[in-house]
């Protein structure tokens, strides 16, 4: 993935610590920093999404749960009517 921000601002902050006179370290320290930031946020976001799927699941399960009982209380005659319901929830599982 590039990212022409990143791109076009890490020479930037090389020609800062060039001005500045800072240590080749300093410029690396700052790098270090930058990718751990990303790091974060990237993880921030893969959380973010992985909570939102397991939400999901739970909700799929209640209904398949919810859909069960139905089946239940309606009797067999009923299944055919539902199996295109239950593979269209099962097609969200994926």
């Amino acid at each position: 993935m590039t990212n022409t921000y990143l791109e076009s601002q890490i020479p930037y902050l090389r020609a800062l610590h060039t001005s500045l006179g800072l240590a080749s370290s300093e410029f690396a320290n700052d790098l270090k920093g930058i990718e751990e930031a990303i790091k974060q946020a990237i993880d921030s976001r893969v959380t973010i999404r992985k909570d939102a799927v397991n939400e999901l699941e739970e909700k799929i399960a209640r209904v398949k749960k919810r859909v069960g009982k139905m089946r239940a209380v309606l009797g067999e005659g009923v299944e055919d009517e539902f199996d295109a319901e239950s593979e269209a929830v099962s097609g969200l599982e994926t």
